[in-house]
C-alpha cells in the first residue's frame, strides 16, 4: 500500500474516533428530563477545563492572550486568531498551574477554529453539547479571559442563530471581551454548545460564538503522537504566520437562520402584572465580602415595590404564570491580590415566550437583560454591590412600566 493511502486511512479513521466521542458527549432525546445546573455548578465545572493561554511573538514577549478548554486527552480548543503568529504557547490553568502548548493538531480558518496539543494529564475535560438543539432564549454561560481576567465568568441568552453559508454562528447577551476569544460557550446543563470568537462593534451586545458542532468536522493529528503536531515554526506554511485576526463577518453578511426560533413579541413586557424574585446562590468570595442572599432578595423586592412593580410570593422559577414571571439576580465575586474586589452583576427577567415554529412552542425564557462587571475596594463593597443591583433594577421597572402604561 503507497504510503500517502496509509496516511489517508490513518487520518480518516482519527476523525471518525473524533466525531464518535463528540457524538457520546451530545445530550439524547431524554434531555428534556435533565435538571439545569445553578450558574454557581456550571462555573464550577467548567472551571477545570478552561485556560488563559499566553501567546510569544519571535522576540520572546507576549503577543495577545486568549483563552481555550480541554475537551480530551492532549487536547484543547481555541480560536484560529488567538494562536496565528505564535512562537510558543502556554496553557495557563485556573488552579495556577501552568504547561506549554507544543502545536497545532488541525483548523479550520474559515471558523476561526484551532485545536491544540498539550499536556493534559489530570485534567477535566468539558462535556459537548449538541449544538443542533440550541433555541433562542436558552440561558447561556461564557467563560474566558477577558483582558487577561482569567477565569471570569459572564451570563445570558441565545439572542439569536444566525447563518452564513453552512456555518452555524451564535448570537448571544453572554459579555465578551478581548482576551475572551476561544472560550466555551455552555448551555445550562454544564455542556459547550459554542467556541466564543467576535463581537460586532456597530450594535451594543452584539457576540458570537461558532456552534461546537464545527469542532468535528476539522480533520485532526493524533494527539497521542506528538510526532505528528504541527510545529509553531510550520504556522507559516499553514497560512497562519502573521498575528493578523482573520476577516470576521459583519453585520450585513450574517444571515439569519430559517429554522431560528423567534420570539414571538417584540415587547416582551407587555401585560406583565406581577414578578417574583429569585437570587442565586452566592459564591464563597461573595459571601465573605459580606453578601447575603435573603438581604438582597429584600433589597430587590423592596426596590420594586417602590418603584410601582407588584411583587408575588409565588415562585415563578418552578412554573410561569400567565402574565408573570420572575426577576432572576446573579452576583459572582472575584477577589484580587491586593484585598479589592471585581464582581460580575447580571439580572434578567424571564418569563412565558411563544417561538415561531411549525407548531409554535411555548417556553419559559429570558426577555429582559442588564448587567455588567464593576470593581469596589473591600471597604463598603457589600453596600456598593446593593447600589449597583438597584440601579439594574431601576432599570427594569421603568421598563416595564413603560410598556405597561395604558
Amino acid at each position: 500500500m503507497k504510503a500517502r493511502n496509509r496516511h489517508a486511512i490513518l487520518a480518516a479513521t482519527i476523525l471518525i474516533c473524533f466525531c464518535v466521542i463528540i457524538a457520546a458527549s451530545a445530550p439524547t432525546c431524554a434531555s428534556s428530563t435533565r435538571k439545569p445546573l445553578t450558574l454557581n455548578a456550571i462555573a464550577a465545572l467548567a472551571l477545570k477545563s478552561v485556560v488563559s493561554l499566553t501567546v510569544l511573538g519571535a522576540d520572546g514577549n507576549t503577543l495577545k492572550t486568549g483563552s481555550g478548554f480541554v475537551i480530551g486527552k492532549n487536547v484543547i480548543v481555541t480560536n484560529v486568531h488567538v494562536i496565528k503568529g505564535a512562537h510558543a504557547v502556554t496553557a495557563n490553568y485556573t488552579d495556577g498551574t501552568s504547561r506549554d502548548v507544543l502545536g497545532l493538531l488541525g483548523f479550520d480558518k474559515d471558523r476561526d477554529l484551532a485545536i491544540l496539543y498539550s499536556d493534559t494529564s489530570g485534567e477535566h475535560p468539558v462535556h459537548l453539547g449538541d449544538s443542533s438543539r440550541v433555541r433562542v432564549g436558552d440561558r447561556v454561560v461564557a467563560v474566558g479571559s477577558p483582558e487577561g481576567l482569567t477565569g471570569s465568568v459572564t451570563n445570558g441568552i441565545i439572542s439569536g442563530i444566525r447563518v452564513v453559508g453552512d456555518t452555524k454562528l451564535f448570537q448571544t447577551t453572554a459579555p465578551i471581551s478581548p482576551g475572551s476569544s476561544g472560550g466555551p460557550l455552555i448551555n445550562e446543563y454544564g455542556e459547550v454548545i459554542g467556541v466564543t470568537s467576535f463581537q460586532l462593534v456597530e450594535g451594543q451586545n452584539l457576540n458570537f460564538a461558532y456552534a461546537s458542532g464545527h469542532i468535528g468536522t476539522i480533520q485532526i493529528s493524533d494527539p497521542h503522537d506528538p510526532s505528528k503536531v504541527s510545529q509553531w515554526a510550520d504556522l507559516a506554511a499553514l497560512g497562519l504566520g502573521d498575528d493578523q485576526s482573520p476577516a470576521l463577518p459583519t453585520s450585513s453578511s450574517i444571515a439569519k437562520s430559517a429554522d431560528a426560533d423567534i420570539p414571538y413579541t417584540t415587547k416582551p413586557l407587555k401585560g406583565i402584572v406581577a414578578v417574583s424574585v429569585l437570587i442565586e446562590d452566592l459564591n464563597d468570595e461573595a459571601k465573605a465580602a459580606g453578601l447575603d442572599e435573603d438581604v438582597l432578595k429584600t433589597d430587590v423586592e423592596l426596590r420594586l415595590r417602590k418603584d410601582g412593580i407588584k411583587v408575588s410570593s409565588e415562585d415563578f422559577s418552578q412554573k410561569v404564570s400567565q402574565n408573570s414571571g420572575y426577576v432572576y439576580v446573579q452576583i459572582t465575586t472575584l477577589a484580587l491580590q491586593n484585598g479589592d474586589l471585581i464582581f460580575n452583576h447580571q439580572v434578567s427577567f424571564n418569563e412565558d415566550v411563544q417561538l415561531r415554529r411549525a407548531a409554535p412552542i411555548i417556553c419559559t425564557a429570558h426577555t429582559w437583560d442588564r448587567g455588567g462587571v464593576a470593581f469596589s475596594p473591600a471597604d463598603g463593597f457589600a453596600h456598593y454591590v446593593r447600589d449597583v443591583l438597584g440601579d439594574d433594577i431601576d432599570k427594569f421597572a421603568n421598563e416595564m412600566l413603560a410598556q405597561n402604561t395604558p
